[in-house]
Order: C-alpha cells, then structure tokens, then sequence
C-alpha cells in the first residue's frame, strides 16, 4: 500500500502537503480500504482525500466459494498465500484436510515470492491438493469472515478497479463489495479492467492518477456530522439495517481513535467485542434470521427484550476488553484520567469526558468498573439516544 502526498511548488525546498490519498494493489488495496475506514478519525490534523484500490481481496468468503467449489478447479497464487497466513496467524489445522502436496505448497508460500507460486500452482487443481469446498471445513468461514472490509461508509470517496479476466480476484466479488458500500452511502467509483488478469490490473494506472490528481485539486470537504438518534445511532452505515458491518466500523474506529493497532491482541479483544454484541442483538431481534435487524424488528424488540441476564453476560467481553484498552496501570478498572483519555481519543472534550465519567461511576469509588460499563451499554442498546452514557462507544467514533 502506498500513500501519496502533493504540495505546490514554492521554488525552494519540495514540501509534503497534509494532503493524501491511500492507495494499494491486490493485498495492498485490502489494507488501504481498512485505511479509508479510519484515517480522517486516526490522522484528523492531515486531510485526507480518498481511497485508491486495485484488484483487492475483497469479500474473502464469497472468493473462496468462487474458487473452491470444484474439485477440477485451478488452484490460483491467492489460495496458498491466505491457507499460510491462517495457518500461522490463527491455527488452521491445514494438516487435517490437504495433501501431501497441499502441505508442501504452502510451506513454499511461507517464504517463496510470487513467481515461483505462480509457477508452483500452474497445473494444480483443488483435488490435487485438498481445498474442493474450502469454506464447509470447521472454522474457515469465521476466520474469512474476520479478514473482510467491513461494507461500512466511507467518508472520503473510494475508487476501485478490477479485471474481467482475473482469475486470481474475482470481479464479483469487488462488485458485490462496491454494491454494498455503496448502499452504505459511500461516493465509489468502480472501473471494470476488459480483458484484464490480476498483474494487468495495473492498467488502471492511468484513470487512477487522473483520479488522485482531481481528489488533490478539490476543495476541503469537513463532513458535517449528522445528527442522529435511535436507530440511527446504531446504523453506522446509514442503509436502514444493523449488520455485523456496523459492528465491525464501531470496533475498528473505536481502537483507532484510542490509538492502538487494529491488530494488536487489546484492539482484536475489543473488535472480538464488538462482534459478540452483534451476535447476541441479532439472536433476539432478527426475527426473520436474514443476518440483518430492521428498525421494525428492532423497535419489536425493545418493547419485548426478554433474558436481560443473558444479554449482559454477552455484553461482557465488549465491556472488559474496552477497559483493558484504557487501563494502563493493568488494576482491572478504568480511573478518572484513564477514561479521559479514552474519550479525548473519541473526540470528546475533557469536559464531556468528565461528565460522562461521573454518570458512569453509579458507585462513587472514582473508578469505572467492568458492571458499570455493562449497565452503560445494555442501557443505550435498549433505548439508544445520544444522552446515554454508553452512547459514546457508538457515537462520535462511528
């Protein structure tokens, strides 16, 4: 992934504008779409621009059923990269279903450029190495699901690019992705490559940079932050349903805003949170178990919440992992200057920050405790208005 940055000249020294686009080819386009989600909130002195990516691995799940499904399917350079990276990022046990042949393959791709795979999987097929119906085997979908861009709003536009002919990222998937993040309410542009394989996608180059260059030369645009209450505060995406991706945006901007690395053990803990919570909302509330809430179906639920005692146990990974976040002296509870700088991280005023710690602290003790934080966002799921206290893990940061 690679970021770019202009200034005007000034017949001097060359300087570096706060101006700056992310921009990523194949893996390093799906790391400069996870940027665009959260770079106005991580950087806001600098002015970013928009999101540049090229043939990225979107919607890992649906890839995987596209190219897995058939034993005499071609087996592309993608699979054994992303089957290496989960076996040693997450303990697939690959052992357990592929060949001999498989377990070597990947072994290679542990260490091996891209050529040599490209050549390594030239006349391979799903058989030969043990991945037909990749996503059926215990586990794979939920790890696939954790490695998808969440189909958020951006709040800068977003251009992406695939190729008709690439058989290593499927144009479906990137226009499946488009679709929704559209729907989100992103400005995106998608550019269909005719003809184009994965390396060909850099063809593209050219409408990319016409498209910086306009990004670059366009007037500031400070979103106007919208006023939102009830449903709406939850709707992070503004498309009328709570989905996992709403969760997924709340997590990843909370973590981002503290600071920390979305993928440090801590960030995980509370994105892991986030997920958690999504489950246990869309058990009571999906009604129709199409893995989205309406507002009707949500507003059914308020007036009918059963099994409040269940629904905070579930609430409690969230609640212990943000304060495991803020907790730098590791006591277990948040203190007053902790949860401070939390908040200031979330773009509250030091003012805010203390109000909302004294309507937090129920018990006095000048602490934040894990219950405390779980009555807070129990309180807001069932009547969610910006006044909560427990409003802020949804709000300002989403």
């Amino acid at each position: 992934m690679w970021s770019i940055s202009c200034a005007p000249h000034t017949g001097s020294a060359i300087g570096v504008s706060p101006r700056w686009v992310a921009v990523g080819f194949s893996q390093g386009g799906h790391a400069a779409l996870f940027t665009g989600l959260m770079a106005s909130k991580y950087a806001p002195e600098l002015d970013f621009r928009g999101t540049v990516a090229l043939a990225p691995p979107v919607e890992l799940p649906l890839i995987i059923d596209l190219q897995t499904a058939e034993d005499t399917a071609a087996v592309t350079l993608f699979l054994p990269y992303l089957l290496a990276g989960l076996r040693t990022t997450r303990g697939l046990a690959t052992a357990e279903f592929m060949t001999g042949l498989g377990q070597r393959l990947l072994e290679l791709a542990e260490h091996a450029p891209v050529r040599d795979i490209h050549y390594a999987v030239a006349v391979l097929t799903n058989q030969d190495i043990g991945t037909t119906g990749l996503s059926a085997r215990p586990g794979i979908e939920a790890m696939l699901s954790d490695c998808r861009v969440p189909c958020a709003r951006f709040d800068q536009p977003v251009l992406l690019a695939a190729g008709t002919a690439d058989e290593v990222l499927p144009l479906a998937a990137v226009e499946h992705f488009a679709a929704e993040i559209r729907r989100a309410g992103t400005d995106i542009e998608l550019i269909s490559c005719a003809g184009a394989d994965h390396t060909g996608m850099l063809c593209a180059a050219p409408h990319m940079l016409a498209w910086v260059a306009e990004r670059m030369n366009a007037p500031g645009t400070a979103e106007t932050p919208l006023t939102r209450r009830g449903f709406g505060l939850l709707d992070t995406t503004g498309d009328g349903y709570l989905t996992i991706d709403d969760y997924e945006a709340f997590g990843l901007r909370l973590v981002q805003a503290f600071g920390e690395a979305p993928g440090s053990p801590r960030a995980l803990a509370v994105r892991e949170g986030y997920r958690a919570l999504w489950h246990s909302m869309a058990a009571r509330a999906d009604t129709n178990r199409d893995q989205r809430i309406t507002a009707t179906e949500f507003l059914i639920w308020l007036h009918t919440h059963w099994d409040d005692d269940g629904f905070d146990r579930d609430i409690t990974p969230l609640a212990q992992a943000v304060i495991d976040l803020a907790d730098t002296d590791r006591n277990g509870v948040l203190d007053r200057e902790e949860f401070i700088a939390l908040l200031t991280g979330c773009e509250h005023t030091r003012t805010e920050a203390c109000a909302l710690f004294d309507r937090l602290d129920t018990d006095h003790s000048d602490t934040i405790t894990t219950d405390e934080l779980i009555t807070a966002i129990r309180d807001f799921c069932l009547d969610p208005t910006p006044d909560k206290p427990g409003a802020w893990l949804f709000g300002r940061v989403g």
